[in-house]
């Protein structure tokens, strides 16, 4: 567990596009920084002897996490449960969200979250894996999104 506890998670970034979204218009998303892959730690431990004369005891514990799903959180109440990383622009992203009214009462827009859900496992010396239980870890960044709004003025061509 002290080994899950300090295995280092991925620097992941949360992109979207446009960078500025439209009310009505669906944004892309996607995550940058990470490709999907399994991570994994070893550390060696060794325990002192159990008698005098005899030799310590050494083993190595190998924890492997793999991200289960992307539990994306829009800023205005929407949300996704995922199981890719979306694609980068210019590609259509399969992870979209369209908002209904503008972030300008966010300042700095509306605040988005993804959080990983990590599976995890753990190894003595290359045997079997052994289940750990699952970790997560909570990305933020901000989107803002304007409202474009059509004014009749009255005036004839």
């Amino acid at each position: 567990l002290d080994v899950l506890g300090h295995i280092p998670l991925p620097p992941i970034q949360l992109r979207v596009n446009p960078d500025v979204g439209l009310v009505g218009m669906p944004d892309w998303f996607w995550i940058d920084g990470y490709d999907g892959a399994p991570i994994q730690q070893s550390r060696t431990v060794t325990i002192p002897p159990a008698a005098p004369g005899l030799p310590p005891t050494s083993f190595t514990v190998t924890v492997r996490i793999w991200p289960e799903e992307y539990d994306w959180m829009f800023g205005d109440g929407g949300s996704l449960v995922a199981y890719t990383l979306g694609r980068a622009y210019p590609n259509q992203s399969d992870l979209q969200h369209t908002y209904e009214y503008s972030s300008l009462p966010f300042g700095a827009g509306f605040p988005l979250s993804m959080t990983v859900r990590f599976g995890a496992q753990y190894s003595v010396n290359g045997g079997g894996p052994q289940p750990l239980p699952t970790i997560q870890h909570t990305y933020q960044a901000n989107h803002r999104v304007q409202e474009i709004q059509a004014i009749v003025n009255g005036h004839q061509p």
